[in-house]
């Protein structure tokens, strides 16, 4: 996975999840975490600006993905949850 776009995507992950608050951080069980810092490709340089928030910035399509499933699973409030289903409901139909 290290050569493809899913382990770019993986490094560009693994480096916005070890900036974020250590509350949120402690939410993604470990076995995700070893997922991720095992399978990213280490020599990708990413344009990750710790400065810019975070929607403001470039990131790889899988990123994006990968960071939705990550809040909406581990750090999304039950409101927003249900939120989510609905809206998953309304597009599956």
């Amino acid at each position: 996975m290290k050569d493809n776009i899913y382990g770019k995507a993986l490094q560009e992950v693994y480096v916005i999840i070890n900036n974020i608050e250590p509350e949120l951080y402690n939410k993604i069980p470990k076995k995700l975490i070893y997922f991720i810092e095992n399978n990213r490709y280490k020599d990708f340089k990413t344009n990750i600006s710790l400065d810019i928030p975070i929607d403001k910035q470039e990131l790889l399509t899988e990123t994006e993905n990968i960071l939705s499933l990550i809040y909406r699973t581990y750090f999304a409030t039950p409101e927003e949850k249900i939120e989510f289903q609905n809206i998953d409901s309304k597009n599956f139909n």
